[in-house]
């Protein structure tokens, strides 16, 4: 037995499955066991409970306390077990209450979907600076210049203002995105605009990410590495929907917070490092089929010197 796919290419089509339609595609369609693993896999309908709780400032907030956790990544997975096991409640009396399981779960996948994505996004990011070096030496300038008016401190305020850095990490999300596709399943019958084509429900949805960030309608000679992409002129003319790397809409991905995390790590290093690349990268990178997130093949080998 094979299970239909609907591949979407029309962009205005992906913003309505991701935005204007949403209420049609809220699932990924992908299975989930929360009895035996509550932690890992929360259930939709606690998902969407979570997402009418939690502001934007809290989410930031949850994010800030689960980097300082960074330091006891062995000890985690056994933090996380024994919170689960203590019946919590952090909201009563109107009937969708949040039991700490649902916190602790949602709190789970901040940790691990920011960190996979921020170190491979800062991974290919050196790569490219490494490749790079006037794109490197820019950087880098703009680094000590912005850190010189606040101090030689690395601020949220500092981090906001290297504009240039941002866009190295937009194109380098574009280039390497974690994902490769969306994936979303159809609860109901959908005509889709204009068309006389209805999706069935049931039936599963992916949005090319890879597809579109190298469609060549939407972006100029789109296997080459260019930061300006994303400068303030053209980002006033972009669709919003042709840069995918974390999705759009109620169900984009929660790792887009851990951006700020990348400019961390990209500015304490290029302040005071060259980099460069090692031979022992394979050059073409070759992208391995098997990973979950981007990965290149033989990993990605690079030289620091001080400076």
């Amino acid at each position: 037995m094979t299970t239909p796919v609907y591949l979407v290419v029309d962009m205005e089509l992906v913003k309505h499955i991701l935005t204007k339609d949403f209420n049609h595609f809220m699932d990924r369609g992908v299975y989930t066991n929360e009895k035996d693993d509550p932690i890992v896999n929360p259930a939709t309908p606690r998902e969407r409970r979570v997402e009418a709780h939690l502001e934007l400032a809290e989410l930031v907030e949850i994010l800030a306390r689960l980097l300082v956790m960074l330091t006891y990544i062995p000890v985690l997975s056994l933090s996380f077990i024994a919170l689960h096991r203590k019946p919590y409640i952090l909201y009563t009396g109107d009937g969708n209450s949040l039991t700490m399981d649902e916190i602790i779960a949602q709190s789970f996948v901040f940790f691990v979907a920011g960190y996979e994505t921020s170190a491979t996004t800062m991974t290919f990011a050196l790569f490219e600076l490494a490749t790079r070096p006037e794109i490197q030496d820019r950087v880098r300038k703009e680094i000590k210049v912005v850190l010189r008016r606040h101090n030689d401190q690395i601020t949220y305020d500092s981090l906001s203002e290297l504009t240039y850095l941002t866009q190295v990490i937009n194109e380098t999300l574009r280039v390497y995105s974690p994902a490769r596709f969306l994936q979303r399943q159809c609860l109901k019958n959908y005509k889709v605009p204009g068309e006389d084509v209805v999706v069935e429900k049931g039936t599963s949805v992916i949005i090319s990410i890879k597809g579109i960030h190298y469609d060549k309608d939407y972006y100029k000679n789109p296997t080459v590495f260019d930061p300006e992409r994303f400068n303030e002129e053209n980002n006033k003319n972009m669709n919003s929907y042709v840069h995918l790397p974390f999705g759009q809409g109620p169900r984009a991905c929660i790792a887009r917070f851990g951006i700020m995390q990348v400019k961390v790590g990209l500015t304490c290093l290029l302040r005071k490092c060259k980099v460069s690349l090692n031979e022992k990268t394979k050059l073409p990178l070759k992208m391995s089929p098997n990973s979950q997130v981007s990965a290149a093949e033989g990993g990605i080998w690079l030289n620091l010197e001080d400076i």
